[in-house]
């Protein structure tokens, strides 16, 4: 297996650590013959690419790549089988409409690809707006490979591909949460109610929230609003829950209320703006709530 894009991340991680961790207009580009594409697949990261490259976000992401650019891989190479030097031998994820009406949901980092056939060689440049280089520059670097091979697969005469990623602002952050929901979000009820019937029930609902706290966004205060009923609804049951959450259930919910209040609290305070110490504040407030509420169900 060849190493090579597991080196580049490397380089690139060095690079931007060199920096104090942040660059911005980062710049990087480097070589990968065709006939390696196959063998230089991040494997940790393959899967995760896949579901990147789906057109059909699966139930744990908050969007995935293809859904914005829909056929735009299948366009490249049908543009590039037109002209080969043409210049809308692209795909783009984004419009003014999805930014300007986006507020604090998530939304694509990546921006554009484009492809250009040049003297046997495919050049492709993909540019960000915003790369965390730690963590999700490794699952790009695999998504970009297998967009790679996918377009190279159709065009026998590349002997090589000069690849050029381009970021506004290239960061490092270690615990960088690769905007994935956490289950509290996408579980349904009776998932839920599944979980907390099972012998170590309560263990299964301290992962819940655990998990709320590494989340890139803020956990909806109508999905702890939802746990609070559904918890209830299974305590009147006793015999359909894991004794332990019953024992603890009063508790459980006085501090559930608290993670209620500070979710919707930061919900609006985002809702007028992305920065500032109202929402430094209201943030601290709400990550305290969750953090109190683990803690509390694990005494």
């Amino acid at each position: 297996m060849n190493s090579l894009l597991y080196d580049k991340h490397k380089e690139a991680l060095a690079e931007i650590a060199e920096n104090g961790g942040v660059a911005y207009n980062w710049l990087f580009n480097f070589e990968i013959p065709v006939i390696e594409l196959g063998n230089i697949s991040i494997e940790d990261q393959k899967e995760n690419a896949r579901q990147w490259r789906s057109v059909s976000p699966p139930d744990n992401f908050y969007f995935s790549h293809a859904q914005y650019y829909k056929d735009g891989i299948a366009h490249i190479i049908r543009e590039l089988k037109k002209k080969p030097s043409s210049n809308r031998a692209l795909y783009s994820l984004m419009n003014q409409e999805n930014i300007s009406e986006s507020d604090d949901l998530p939304i694509p980092s990546f921006l554009t690809m484009q492809c250009q056939i040049s003297n046997q060689v495919l050049m492709a440049t993909c540019c960000f707006r915003a790369l965390e280089v730690d963590t999700f520059l490794k699952i790009n670097l695999e998504e970009i490979r297998q967009n790679l091979a996918e377009i190279t697969d159709q065009f026998p005469g590349i002997s090589k591909i000069n690849l050029t990623i381009f970021s506004f602002k290239a960061y490092i952050q270690r615990d960088f949460h690769p905007l994935i929901k956490p289950k509290i979000e996408y579980l349904k009820d009776d998932q839920i109610l599944v979980l907390l019937q099972q012998k170590n029930g309560l263990s299964n609902l301290v992962d819940l929230v655990s998990e709320a706290k590494g989340a890139i966004s803020i956990v909806p205060a109508t999905r702890f609003i939802d746990l609070k009923r559904i918890l209830s609804n299974a305590c009147e049951n006793g015999n359909l829950i894991d004794p332990e959450i019953i024992s603890r259930s009063e508790t459980i919910y006085r501090y559930l209320e608290e993670c209620i209040h500070a979710a919707s609290n930061l919900m609006r305070e985002r809702q007028q703006g992305s920065f500032g110490e109202k929402i430094d504040v209201s943030t601290i407030s709400y990550m305290n709530a969750l953090e109190n509420l683990v803690q509390k169900m694990q005494r």
